[in-house]
């Protein structure tokens, strides 16, 4: 019954929330904005109207025309070509970096939340010496002892991302750790994995 609550009342969320963001029309209008970047950049290597490595040094500097909307560089590549290509690289770098730092966080924050006693003190221990050391000076130092690279990038900045996640998710694991469906759980003799799997995670869904 408490499971059926639950997946009603997310439904009602899901409905209200749809029903106010489609009388936004700015909302609309800024999430199309965001779609057409986003498939302009996954689509780059198809549609940029010229090769964003090409160096021709007799359109250096060029001005904004209709054969290069965005003018050229300094070596004449084009700039909307390069432009776009970049918003491939950073979108491949947010989405991977965030991705990976909300599983390293949701990892510690489980073990963290579930486990804890010494697990929990240590693991919370990591977390804040994460949080209080300061992110810029951290990801410039794992760049600074690496080779360098988009991977040691999408490193940096899961390293200085996952402790916010990690934090955020322990809460959530102690909150869910009282309750009832829980507790039944325990005493049916389920595994402590299985806990996790099929009681814990689903509900932390909401917070994440």
């Amino acid at each position: 019954p408490n499971g059926i609550r639950m997946a009603t009342k997310e439904h009602k969320e899901i409905g209200s929330f749809r029903k106010v963001f489609g009388r936004n029309r700015s909302a609309i209008c800024a999430l199309a904005v965001i779609l057409l970047l986003v498939a302009g950049a996954a689509a780059a290597s198809y549609i940029a109207p010229f090769d964003p490595y090409k160096i021709d040094l007799d359109a250096a500097k060029e001005m904004p025309s209709l054969a290069h909307p965005f003018g050229t560089d300094v070596l004449g590549r084009d700039i909307m070509s390069r432009v776009m290509l970049g918003g491939r690289v950073s979108l491949v770098v947010g989405f991977v970096s965030t991705l990976s730092a909300f599983l390293i966080g949701l990892l510690f924050g489980i073990l963290a939340g579930y486990c804890g006693g010494k697990v929990d003190r240590l693991v919370l221990g990591f977390i804040d010496m994460t949080l209080a050391f300061p992110s810029l000076l951290l990801a410039i130092g794992i760049t600074a002892v690496s080779r360098g690279g988009i991977v040691t990038v999408l490193i940096a900045l899961s390293a200085v991302g996952w402790a916010a996640f990690a934090r955020i998710i322990r809460s959530a694991v102690l909150s869910l750790k009282s309750k009832e469906f829980v507790e039944a759980a325990h005493g049916a003799g389920a595994a402590p994995w299985s806990i996790v799997r099929r009681h814990i995670m689903p509900n932390l869904l909401p917070v994440s």
